[in-house]
């Protein structure tokens, strides 16, 4: 793991990067056929500089609000137990970054002692226009580590990331299909309003976390409001977190049969095993 250093307060930008492809190779061969996914899910820290990467395939999971829920509680359970207040900058994708599963997951780690100094979390996302963030050099430096050279599998995507800032590597996670979890409903809406014309979801410009409850705004540097979310929480905190998924995802069969033609072709057969246990 890489060393956090212990400030009281981490500012981080976060966001997925676009779908890497495996096998990413020059051949002609493979342009016409279904390739296997590769997702990304990165943090940037503002002060250090650090940067962390989520990876898994999508045999081992999927791009629903669990998964981000699960990424982003995973990383507050790695911060030093100093920190006191994490701010999270994203874009305003809904069912990643402005949803009530997100809401309940980091209410839930709040509420659940993990981190008894960390006070609140913020989330506060881009307004439209500008969505250009320090986050987006990680994926410039994995595409341009990438652009040259062939990969195959997962774990070579892995390298490529370990590589691609040598001065200052990026820290690289695997994920797996009993990785992922599901978090009891703390929340049961993160609207801002309740009747016609009132504020929705992504009017939320500012959210803020504590053991207590939420806060709101709707624009950057204005008083926050408390978020009425339709649940009190305090029952469903008894429940525990539980696994999303009991075994690994079935690709689809035309995905499968092109990527069983591309062990034929184009994939080295020393990748063969890996593919052979992902169908």
């Amino acid at each position: 793991m890489a060393i956090r250093d212990s400030y009281a307060v981490l500012v981080l930008t976060m966001d997925l990067q676009q779908v890497l492809l495996c096998p990413k190779s020059l051949s002609s061969a493979v342009y016409y056929k279904r390739k296997l996914c590769v997702h990304n899910f990165t943090l940037y820290d503002l002060a250090s500089k650090a940067g962390y990467c989520y990876v898994w395939h999508e045999g081992n999971g999927g791009l629903d609000a669990d998964e981000f829920a699960t990424l982003v509680t995973k990383f507050l359970s790695s911060i030093q137990d100093s920190v006191e207040r994490v701010i999270l900058w994203s874009d305003g994708c809904t069912y990643q970054n402005r949803n009530s599963t997100l809401a309940s997951a980091i209410l839930y780690f709040l509420r659940s002692g993990q981190k008894p100094n960390l006070r609140e979390v913020h989330q506060k996302f881009l307004c439209r226009g500008h969505t250009e963030i320090e986050v987006d050099s990680m994926h410039a430096a994995i595409e341009a580590a990438s652009s040259k050279i062939e990969v195959y599998t997962p774990l070579e995507w892995q390298t490529v990331m370990k590589t691609a800032r040598p001065k200052q590597p990026y820290e690289v996670t695997e994920l797996r299909y009993n990785d992922w979890q599901t978090f009891p409903p703390l929340v049961n809406s993160i609207r801002p309003g309740k009747g016609t014309g009132d504020p929705v979801v992504t009017d939320l410009k500012h959210i803020l976390y504590t053991r207590d409850g939420i806060l709101y705004s709707l624009t950057h540097g204005t008083p926050l409001h408390p978020l009425q979310t339709g649940r009190s929480g305090r029952r469903q905190l008894r429940d525990s977190v539980a696994e999303k998924y009991s075994q690994k995802l079935v690709l689809p069969a035309a995905k499968i049969a092109d990527l069983k033609a591309l062990c034929q072709t184009v994939i080295p057969q020393s990748c063969h095993a890996f593919f052979e246990n992902t169908y």
